[in-house]
């Protein structure tokens, strides 16, 4: 779904929400999700509909910058405030951006630790991998490092240990920078029906390319 330029009033809202529910959904964007959770399963048959509150973020270093949870968590707000306005159920949606090979730009993350300083965390590139996208790119031993770092900023901070566990399971050498974060932000926000596209999916890839060939 797409918002005129000035979705302010209720009726402008609606009507692009009754709109996007006549304009069918490509069967590999369904097939790229996976749905987990009850809800996820809702947002699902919502987004076969064609109603979808979409944003995204880079796959950034233990999720990156503050704002990806904030861009996160407020489609899933907007989703449920269209659904409540409209009676149309409506998908939040989270596009993660993994096609870039900009890996310095997401390959750090800055933490506030128990004393109040300011530590970055980072991970280090692989030989070799200086042509790879993102989404190509293995985590490799280097993160362990970049854990460490995480435990030492956070670990004795309230829920600390909590966080710490969370990207030690998720943030493991043998996973890819893009299937870490999806793992991390699938853990935060799946419950309440957070639906994750990766624009790598081959039978997405396929049913692009007559828009690329267009563009």
């Amino acid at each position: 779904m797409r918002l005129p330029p000035e979705p302010g009033e209720t009726s402008v809202r609606a009507r692009a929400v009754h709109e996007a529910r006549d304009r069918p959904v490509h069967p590999a964007v369904l097939a790229a999700m996976r749905a987990t959770t009850p809800a996820q399963e809702r947002s699902l048959e919502a987004l076969a509909a064609g109603v979808a509150v979409v944003t995204g973020q880079q796959a950034g270093l233990f999720g990156g910058p503050l704002y990806t949870v904030y861009k996160a968590a407020a489609a899933i707000r907007d989703a449920a405030a269209l659904q409540a306005e409209t009676g149309v159920p409506c998908a939040p949606v989270f596009w993660l951006q993994d096609e870039d090979h900009d890996f310095d730009e997401i390959a750090h993350v800055t933490l506030l630790s128990t004393p109040g300083e300011l530590v970055e965390a980072r991970l280090p590139a692989a030989a070799g991998d200086e042509a790879r996208s993102v989404g190509a790119r293995r985590l490799g031993d280097g993160v362990l490092a970049a854990l460490h770092t995480l435990e030492q900023a956070v670990g004795d901070r309230p829920h600390g240990a909590e966080t710490v566990a969370l990207h030690r399971k998720v943030y493991a050498p043998e996973r890819s920078v893009s299937d870490a974060f999806r793992g991390w932000i699938e853990r935060l926000f799946a419950r309440h029906g957070l639906l994750v596209l990766d624009p790598r999916d081959p039978a997405l890839i396929e049913a692009a390319r007559p828009v690329h060939r267009e563009a």
